[in-house]
């Protein structure tokens, strides 16, 4: 996993820059690589330590995985009722048409 190679990678005094959002970035001190804070979620954070740190990562991306898998799913369906509302559409369009075709063939023989 990234983290964890990231990680090893790492020592105490390496430079880094760390995201500050909107694509902004500051440059920061490793002061210790055996506190790790990791988002827990609505704002929440919580200092791990490095394994359990990568633990946390990894079940975050295992459940992330996990609904990218529900949402293709659910956007594969949603692709098959597409296809099927085109082609009730099209059916809907041609009746339609054939309907107007008629009338006006029977106004013509009037």
């Amino acid at each position: 996993m990234a983290a964890r190679c990231s990680r090893s990678t790492l020592e105490t005094d390496d430079t880094v820059q760390v995201p500050l959002g909107g694509g902004a970035y500051v440059r920061a001190e490793i002061q210790d690589m055996d506190a790790v804070v990791v988002g827990l979620g609505g704002g929440y954070a919580a200092e791990r330590d490095g394994e359990g740190a990568v633990e946390s990562l990894e079940r975050k991306k295992e459940t992330l995985d996990d609904r990218i898998e529900e949402l293709e799913a659910e956007i594969e369906e949603v692709d098959e009722e597409t296809e099927e509302l085109e082609q009730r559409a099209q059916q809907a369009q041609q009746q339609q048409m054939q309907q107007m075709q008629q009338m006006q063939q029977q106004q013509d023989d009037e």
